[in-house]
């Protein structure tokens, strides 16, 4: 189907585009000065009006990552009509393909969302309230389009939790209760989940759940999203074509909030995101708090926007320990801001049990001077090397009589001259390393950490320590 169009731009109002003609000229989630800021194009951007309030156009902003529209306001003063000059003629009526209507994507009821569970639980010491770490399974997908993508993390709480005693099985109860969408709209998902402990002739053992263990949950409210479509060759719709384009806005954020998705959920998916493009300005702080973003939030968003700023290769950040060179150096990034961990030197001991000799580096001191509530941590890392195969986040056991804490160490067979500077894999807490920049690396621990004394554990026996209580 062909129609007939003739393009012709008088005004802001009639004009299908504008064109920015100031520095420093700002987008604003809604049309007033307070709002806050979604973008700021550079003068000569061409963005397409979308219509007008007062003083101000609405327009049109590149594509997310997901293809989702997303829209601002910019003043008029700031911006000029981009109109035929009248030295050329106006061309005529050409017959062009019509345009492809936007897609609609309905998320049914029903839709089945498979989730991972990401740490163990157990009704022998989980309490009524606490949050499952759950974990999307795989892509969950609507008419080819993904619409909830995998390791989203879901919203769940523990809501039954009975202890065994004698014969009776402990139990665990859980509500799935929802998970982000693509475009941060939230998906309302119902599942409750019962898992019991098996019963012997003596005793009865607790309900247990292990981790990497997958349950289902469904959609319990239709969610309809608006995928507009990619023009064929058009680089206008390529996200390479501007920087306004360059991953998680501040406008993603509000959104996330006004969906009352908590502060957990908000803060791991800043996280989660490959890239951000937060405007953090005083005035941007200010608006953000007005939008009624938490400081909790506010401060994850300076935390993970610092942590795409490389400092110099080979230079160790500020006054932070590392080893010899000062080719490695360790910070701790919490919501308080982020904590400088450093080097502290073990000995190693070994424990004689049947044909095997259990290894052990034993570091100084029962608790971590560095200490967090936060049970969900990140790592920023300096290291000439990849920390893969050489850094390892460990738990350690505190030994009072010694006064020491333990990581445990790889098996050795008796009387063998292995040397195994390797953490027992049991002892060890996985988690994803990111290079942000030359030599700089980020870890994202993928479970949460349960109350105790950890460390970041290097092959050559360094030991960074750190408390979770």
């Amino acid at each position: 189907m062909f129609v007939l169009v003739a393009f012709t731009s008088v005004s802001a109002q009639q004009a299908q585009t504008v064109q920015v003609s100031t520095a420093q000229a700002n987008v604003r989630l809604e049309p007033n000065r307070t709002s806050m800021v979604v973008a700021r194009p550079p003068v000569g951007t061409i963005l397409e009006v979308v219509g007008v309030s007062g003083d101000w156009v609405q327009v049109k902003l590149p594509k997310d990552s997901s293809g989702f529209d997303r829209v601002g306001y910019i003043l008029k003063s700031l911006t000029k009509a981009t109109t035929t000059p009248a030295s050329v003629k106006a061309p005529k009526a050409i017959a062009v393909a019509a345009p492809t209507p936007p897609k609609q994507i309905k998320v049914a009821v029903g839709t089945e969302v498979k989730l991972r569970v990401m740490t163990p639980l157990s009704s022998g010491d989980a309490k009524v309230g606490e949050e499952v770490d759950l974990r999307v399974a795989g892509d969950v997908l609507v008419d080819g389009e993904v619409v909830i993508k995998q390791d989203t993390i879901a919203a769940a709480h523990l809501t039954k939790v009975t202890t065994q005693k004698l014969r009776r099985p402990g139990t665990l109860e859980f509500a799935i209760e929802s998970v982000p969408a693509v475009n941060n709209e939230p998906v309302q998902l119902k599942g409750i989940q019962v898992v019991t402990g098996t019963t012997g002739r003596i005793r009865a053992d607790e309900a247990n759940i292990a981790d990497g263990t997958v349950f289902s949950a469904v959609v319990d409210t239709e969610l309809v999203m608006t995928k507009q479509p990619t023009l064929p060759g058009s680089k206008a719709n390529s996200p390479t074509n501007t920087p306004m384009n360059a991953g998680m806005t501040n406008v993603d954020v509000v959104q996330l909030v006004r969906q009352h998705l908590g502060d957990q959920v908000i803060v791991a998916k800043i996280n989660q995101t490959q890239l951000v493009n937060f405007q953090l300005d005083n005035q941007d702080l200010a608006a953000l708090k007005q939008a009624g973003v938490s400081e909790t939030v506010i401060a994850a968003m300076l935390n993970r926007s610092s942590t795409q700023v490389a400092p110099s290769p080979g230079i160790p950040f500020p006054g932070m320990g590392g080893m010899p060179g000062g080719n490695v150096a360790v910070r701790l990034l919490l919501k308080d801001g982020e904590h400088a961990l450093h080097s502290i030197a073990g000995d190693r001991s070994s424990t004689y049990a049947y044909v095997t000799v259990l290894q052990f580096m034993d570091y100084p001191g029962l608790r971590a001077t560095v200490r967090t509530s936060e049970h969900s941590v990140v790592f920023m890392v300096t290291s000439a090397e990849s920390p893969v195969g050489r850094f390892y986040i460990v738990k350690t056991d505190p030994d009072s009589k010694k006064a020491v804490r333990s990581v445990k160490l790889g098996r050795s067979r008796m009387f063998s001259q292995d040397s195994v500077m390797t953490p027992d894999s049991d002892w060890t807490i996985p988690f994803v390393a990111t290079q942000v920049g030359q030599s700089v690396w980020r870890l994202t621990v993928q479970r949460q950490l349960r109350p105790g004394e950890y460390g970041i554990y290097i092959r050559n026996g360094d030991f960074y320590d750190f408390g979770v209580d």
